[in-house]
């Protein structure tokens, strides 16, 4: 860290204080924050709204998680202070294998007040919610992974308020987030199954039509097609 200021009383000094650095914390847990529980009710919250547009995901919310610490093997970002502000733009958290649920975005804290100010990307890199996990079936057709981006986690925003003692949470980005990863997978899984019923009917009626045609012709039309 590099800065200044002025003051040895403590109130006025944090607010002279000006400074910029980076910092990097390891075998870092939450004091007061418990992201797993703060991130399924985040999602629990989302399906009920997702459930108005994809009904079969109705009745599908997470299991209650206990009280539990997230561990990270450290957390990191650059950092600025001033005008009584801590201000970290790139938070990032690398949490220990099935042990936490990691966070990306802008964190900022009061140093007078402990305000709490953050816009942060959820991600449950180790599927400890298990939302990973959700499937739903429309249609006769299987979606799995319903809230999922292909291989990827389940990923989400949150905003963060209130103080670092006493955090308080805003969801309204998270049904909106998870709804479009929700309706994208239900549409591909549509679309993929509409192209396997029409290929199966291209390939019953190329056998009818080539069923007296000669070798060198049903070679050429089953090679437009497959086996």
């Amino acid at each position: 860290m590099e800065g200044s200021g002025s003051s040895f009383n403590p109130d006025p000094a944090k607010r002279n204080l000006s400074a910029k650095g980076s910092l990097k914390v390891t075998n870092a847990t939450f004091a007061t924050l418990d992201v797993g529980r703060m991130a399924a009710e985040a999602v629990n919250r989302a399906i009920d709204r997702i459930g108005e547009k994809v009904p079969a995901i109705k009745g599908k919310g997470l299991k209650s998680l206990p009280p539990k610490e997230s561990k990270y093997e450290f957390i990191t970002s650059d950092f600025s202070i001033g005008g009584g502000r801590f201000s970290a733009p790139n938070f990032t958290t690398k949490s220990l294998p099935n042990a936490g649920i990691d966070l990306k975005g802008s964190t900022q804290v009061g140093l007078l007040d402990l305000s709490l100010k953050a816009e942060w990307e959820v991600i449950d890199t180790w599927n400890q919610l298990k939302a990973r996990d959700l499937s739903v079936e429309v249609a006769g057709t299987p979606v799995p992974h319903v809230l999922a981006e292909g291989n990827g986690p389940v990923r989400f925003p949150v905003s963060v308020g209130g103080t670092v003692l006493q955090p308080t949470f805003s969801y309204t980005q998270v049904p909106e987030t998870l709804g479009k990863i929700a309706l994208s997978n239900v549409s591909q899984a549509a679309s993929g199954r509409l192209q396997a019923e029409a290929r199966k009917k291209a390939q019953g009626l190329l056998q009818g039509a080539t069923r007296n045609a000669s070798p060198a012709i049903q070679n050429a039309l089953k090679g437009l097609f497959g086996r």
